[in-house]
């Protein structure tokens, strides 16, 4: 599995199916937990054992048979542990709360347009230490992965 900090692909699910992509992780992932904490107080803390782990990322829209394209949670962008194997997708369990500088999941775009931020997951303290892996799971060719730490 080759492991880049840039890739493009093929969507593969709902409005985003057959509309192609461009990632890109602009640093290694870091320990959120602080800022998370800090940036509203009604956020909870991570499960023990876990931290808030983030990567700032931007996706870029390269071509789409139907625009404007509303990204929701489609591009099923997850964090791999390295440590365990664990798969932490976005998902309840997983959010982070309020996070500062999120990479915003509601925006509608269009072709050549790009959504940037961080990426914020709660992942196992371990994982996090031993590095993780952003992987994006709904491309045509299966799941896609990109170094994040």
């Amino acid at each position: 599995m080759p492991l880049e900090s840039t890739v493009s692909f093929e969507a593969s699910l709902g409005d985003l199916k057959g509309s192609m992509w461009a990632l890109v992780v602009h640093a290694p992932a870091v320990d959120f937990t602080a800022a998370v904490l800090e940036e509203n107080q009604l956020n909870d803390p991570p499960e023990a054992g876990k931290i808030f782990l983030a990567a700032p990322i931007t996706a870029t829209l390269l071509s789409a048979p139907i625009e404007p394209v509303a990204t929701g949670f489609l591009l099923g962008l997850e964090f791999v542990g390295s440590a365990s194997g664990q798969i932490f997708e976005q998902s309840f369990q997983n959010r982070c709360g309020v996070t500062p500088a999120a990479f915003d999941t509601s925006q509608e775009i269009s072709t050549g347009q790009s959504i940037s931020g961080v990426l914020c997951l709660s992942v196992s303290a371990e994982d996090a230490q031993d590095g993780v892996l952003l992987v994006v799971d709904r491309t045509e060719i299966g799941r896609v992965y990109l170094k994040a730490s």
